[in-house]
């Protein structure tokens, strides 16, 4: 809360160097930084109602020590699911196929993937005799009904025939286990979001938000860290909203090369970015962290009963892939601001004796990120120009020698309140205001004196109005 302003109410009672050199220079030419592509690998560990004639679910068991095997000529056994979640490792740039078994030197198989558009492309191998072997892997990114861009879900919906084709032998062929190698490029991921301190406070200090980044292909293809900080006005901890708005969220944006490189929105508001408190992570390292220093503004919404405000934090790679986390549950504190535009009343001459006497209007304005009071209390003596005083009476009828004062936000003595002396007393209250303020333009205040030992001055005090 900003110290409160004083108001003075006055009362009058009458009675050039050349030189050659051969210089010489080399250009290096500019770093690309490549991303590292990672594999991961699943297996089929499901069949449906085509299948090998003996020990089909050795097949799908994960095991190499376990074998489906058939001797008839163009049998097929369809795979029909794999073990990958379909969660978003990154991008992916190849999908490839390979079986485990052996045979007999001459029979071959078929490894053909099933996609949601249809078959594949047979890919033939001849697997040699025992002891068993993997075959080469299969590239089915492109294969015939193949997704034209694969996503995970695509490699989880993926299915495979197993089509045996003998050349008339007596021994069967055996497979023990079909997999799915994908290559991709991993994307960034975000750690766990801090804050300091651990409350928000508009305008009091800076807050620090630190992100941790991790990118296997250094920090150097991180292009871009986003926050939000944002109000959850109904705890149920939502989705960021994306959007600014001086109440409820803030968006703090750190660009690779950008003018300027750290950036908040809502711009031209009492939010603001401490760009020379922020920094980002350093580019040779796969992990570090982005601090992004900024203070809340005046009217971001307090949480008074629980901590409603979340922090959302996104890394966007050169490739555009992102990684993303949440920070839940960050307390926002009461922030109230009042500007007393009056800078003094003055009741002109009034006798002793008068009841309830208006002021002219007191011109005030209230800032507030919640729910506030209104309130006023003044000095317990008025003094004159010379040795005279005048006493606060706090019951509305002042004796001899005594003054009481009244306050309220209209022009009415109805629902006045007493004003008091070193302790403040509620005339008004108020809820959440925008960043311009509430202005209370109709304000005033009512002057009682006692009817005698109130000699002839002028008196003064001072009136303090407050936000709560």
């Amino acid at each position: 809360m900003q110290p409160r302003k004083l108001l003075w109410l006055s009362l009058l009672i009458v009675a050039s160097l050349l030189v050659s050199a051969f210089l010489q220079f080399y250009v290096i030419p500019p770093q690309v930084a490549m991303a590292s592509p990672d594999t991961v690998t699943y297996y089929f560990n499901a069949y449906g109602a085509e299948v090998w004639e003996a020990s089909p679910a050795s097949m799908t068991d994960g095991n190499l020590g376990t074998y489906a095997s058939t001797n008839n000529a163009g049998e097929v056994q369809l795979n029909n699911a794999n073990n990958c979640s379909g969660t978003g490792l990154g991008l992916i740039s190849k999908v490839e196929l390979r079986a485990y078994g052996y045979g007999d030197g001459g029979d071959f198989i078929y490894l053909r993937p099933v996609f949601t558009a249809g078959d594949g492309t047979n890919h033939q191998w001849t697997p040699g005799t025992s002891p068993p072997s993997w075959s080469p892997y299969y590239n089915i990114t492109s294969d015939t009904n193949a997704p034209t861009s694969w996503n995970w879900s695509n490699v989880q919906e993926l299915d495979v025939d197993v089509e045996y084709n003998g050349l008339a032998k007596p021994n069967p062929l055996y497979i023990a286990k079909v997999e799915i190698r994908v290559t991709y490029s991993p994307a960034p991921t975000v750690g766990t979001i801090a804050i300091s301190p651990s409350s928000m406070t508009p305008q009091e200090q800076w807050t620090n938000i630190t992100v941790p980044v991790t990118d296997n292909d250094t920090l150097a293809d991180v292009n871009e860290v986003h926050v939000e900080v944002f109000y959850d006005s109904a705890g149920n901890d939502p989705s960021a909203p994306g959007m600014a708005n001086v109440q409820t969220c803030a968006i703090l944006i750190w660009t690779r090369g950008g003018s300027p490189e750290w950036d908040i929105a809502p711009a031209s508001t009492t939010w603001a970015i401490n760009a020379v408190g922020c920094s980002n992570g350093t580019d040779s390292l796969t992990t570090d962290n982005w601090v992004f220093s900024f203070k809340v503004g005046k009217v971001a919404t307090q949480s008074p009963d629980s901590d409603d405000w979340d922090i959302y934090a996104k890394a966007t790679d050169s490739v555009s892939q992102t990684g993303d986390n949440y920070l839940r549950d960050v307390e926002m504190n009461w922030y109230g601001e009042i500007t007393v535009n009056t800078t003094s009343v003055d009741w002109g001459i009034v006798s002793p004796g008068c009841s309830n006497n208006i002021s002219p209007v007191v011109n005030i304005t209230y800032i507030c990120n919640g729910n506030y009071i209104e309130q006023v209390e003044t000095e317990n003596a008025w003094n004159g120009t010379g040795a005279n005083q005048t006493t606060l009476n706090t019951t509305g009828a002042p004796g001899p020698g005594e003054f009481s004062l009244k306050a309220d936000d209209d022009a009415t003595i109805e629902g006045a309140v007493q004003v008091l002396s070193a302790s403040y007393t509620t005339f008004d209250t108020g809820i959440q205001t925008t960043e311009t303020g509430n202005p209370e333009n109709n304000n005033h205040l009512w002057l009682s004196l006692g009817d005698s030992n109130i000699p002839f001055d002028t008196y003064s005090g001072t009136i303090h109005f407050g936000i709560a």
